[in-house]
């Protein structure tokens, strides 16, 4: 009867020659035993010779969905995925030349359906009728490489989003109408400024990226630069410092400076924003030098002015900058009192503000107050108010300047949402590395147990059948069969070989072959027929054992102390 073809095309593997195995099929007796190991131990195996597969378990016809017969004579890669075929092939090459290749690996198959699946491998080169044959078992790891794969892009969108908020911020910082400066803390370098800050100083930002602003020479006093960095590594923070900077021309710039610490990729910088009052400082200056000129300074200043009677507590006169601001006309301001256009945290500061400069306690004050307007809107102004002197020096009106910060209190406010965003974002990254770490700890401890189980079934429920079917009589071919086996079951079951070669290092070779029979639960008379020697040579090297191994003097068992190796 002619063999029905799997319904997965044959893979064309280049310059690959596929000599025909031996057609005289398997041992049954062997096959049974094999079938039954490859159940007991929950194993897809497989043998394949030349590429062509000559056995496989139940467990590898299930995963493949194929049936025997489409399998049984076909080259071993027809179910691999057509991306790894040449991979897979290639290291089966390799392996049966006596070349180094990874005894485990995963790669991706097909199931008859199209489905791709992804299987973990262990295999190893054997004598098969005089041929070198490739024995070995897969594991269905699909589900696992879907949780790794789910993980990895779990990861990489929330970095992609950690970077789009980071842009985000770039975007507001450089779109700020007031100038906006980020200095590295420890060396004082500009790290990044925005375009209001070119505008302002004269200095491209090409120019005062990686440079001082000591090096740029922008400071009027130096030693406001030391004041400063003191103030920032001490509190973390400052508000409305005033501090005269100097631009690229010369000019003099007088600023409320407003800076505080943040982390920039694992390093301190100092985010600040600076409020030209420049106009305010020089218009201050000009309106003690007469009144006339203190009127046009006024009415034409770019900021709103006021000026209240200290004792009575009233407006006497603004200008028209400030009734913009507050959406009233001058002859409704003119006689109301300036707590009226305070919120209630605003009006009991202004108010305590103002009886420190009526009992002569206080010359001024600056600070930073939310106005409402007429219409109902909250507006932030940055308030300077200082005393004006009347007749014989004595004080008896304050004059104030209102600032409009309300562009800079919103994007303040945008800046530290967009923080907050970075920290929690920054947060969730961490929780995840701690779950792939608990994830990958988890897998290594699965596979510490999954070992011992089969390392104990092997011992358990193959070995003694082995050592039976040994004892039966058996011709030459079935005898070469059972000792490939049991060479491919030690090679399994050898990190116990070597993990009592490691722990007790003075033990001989044939003294570790004697602890590994013992350990399966050999007697004296099979360990001396297996390994070719007299019982009395055993019963020699299982004293070796004891003495070496420090249980001479003890009750202890030799087979239970052995077995407790791991």
């Amino acid at each position: 009867m002619a063999r029905k073809k799997p319904s997965i095309p044959d893979a064309e593997i280049p310059n690959a020659e596929i000599p025909s195995p031996d057609p005289s099929p398997l041992d049954p007796d062997l096959i049974a035993a094999w079938r039954q190991m490859a159940g007991q131990l929950n194993l897809g195996l497989f043998l394949h010779v030349n590429g062509i597969l000559v056995f496989v378990s139940e467990i590898i016809l299930r995963i493949a969905g194929l049936t025997r017969e489409e399998m049984i004579g076909t080259p071993f890669w027809n179910w691999v995925h057509p991306e790894d075929r040449i991979m897979v092939a290639d290291r089966a090459a390799a392996r049966l030349r006596g070349e180094e290749v990874p005894d485990t690996y995963c790669f991706r198959a097909l199931h008859k359906n199209g489905e791709v699946l992804w299987l973990e491998l262990r295999a190893t080169p054997i004598e098969y009728k005089g041929q070198t044959a490739i024995m070995g078992y897969v594991v269905d790891v699909t589900e696992r490489r879907k949780a790794e794969e789910a993980l990895k892009e779990e990861a990489r969108q929330q970095k992609q989003d950690l970077e789009g908020i980071r842009e985000v911020l770039h975007k507001a910082i450089m779109s700020s109408p007031l100038p906006v400066t980020l200095v590295s803390l420890d060396d004082g370098r500009l790290v990044e400024v925005n375009r209001a800050f070119e505008d302002s100083t004269g200095w491209s930002r090409e120019e005062a990226l990686g440079r001082t602003t000591a090096e740029l020479d922008m400071w009027e006093d130096p030693r406001d630069r030391g004041t400063l960095l003191e103030r920032l590594r001490k509190d973390g923070w400052v508000r409305n410092l005033e501090i005269d900077f100097r631009a690229r021309d010369g000019r003099i710039i007088k600023c409320l400076y407003t800076g505080e610490v943040v982390r920039l990729d694992g390093r301190e910088a100092v985010l600040a924003i600076s409020a030209d009052i420049t106009p305010l400082k020089e218009a201050m200056a000009r309106l003690a030098e007469s009144e006339t000129r203190y009127r046009q300074l006024v009415e034409g200043a770019p900021v709103g002015i006021g000026v209240m009677d200290l004792e009575t507590g009233l407006v006497v006169s603004v200008n028209d900058r400030l009734c913009e601001y507050l959406g009233y006309k001058a002859e409704e301001l003119v006689g109301m009192s300036p707590a009226d256009f305070f919120d209630r945290e605003g009006r009991r500061d202004f108010l305590r503000r103002k009886a420190a400069m009526q009992e002569g306690t206080s010359e001024g004050f600056t600070s930073e107050n939310r106005f409402i307007t007429r219409d109902g809107q909250i507006r932030w102004a940055i308030i300077s108010a200082n005393m004006v002197p009347g007749k014989a020096g004595q004080p008896f009106m304050s004059r104030a300047i209102i600032t409009d910060i309300t562009a800079r209190r919103r994007a303040e406010a945008e800046l530290a949402h967009r923080e907050r965003e970075l920290i929690m974002k920054s947060r969730q990254l961490s929780e995840m590395n701690k779950s792939l770490r608990t994830l990958s700890r988890r897998r290594s401890e699965d596979f510490k147990v999954f070992e011992t189980r089969i390392l104990d079934n092997i011992e358990e429920l193959v070995m003694p059948y082995l050592g039976r079917l040994k004892d039966s009589p058996l011709n030459v071919d079935q005898r070469v069969f059972l000792n490939i086996v049991e060479a491919n079951l030690s090679e399994i079951s050898a990190p116990f070989m070597r993990q009592i070669g490691e722990k007790h290092n003075n033990l001989t070779p044939r003294e570790v072959e004697v602890a590994n029979l013992v350990r399966m639960g050999n007697s004296s008379k099979e360990i001396a027929k297996l390994l070719g020697i007299s019982k009395r040579a055993v019963e020699f090297h299982r004293d070796s054992l004891r003495n070496k191994l420090g249980l001479k003097k003890t009750r202890k068992n030799l087979r239970a102390y052995l077995a407790s190796i791991r």
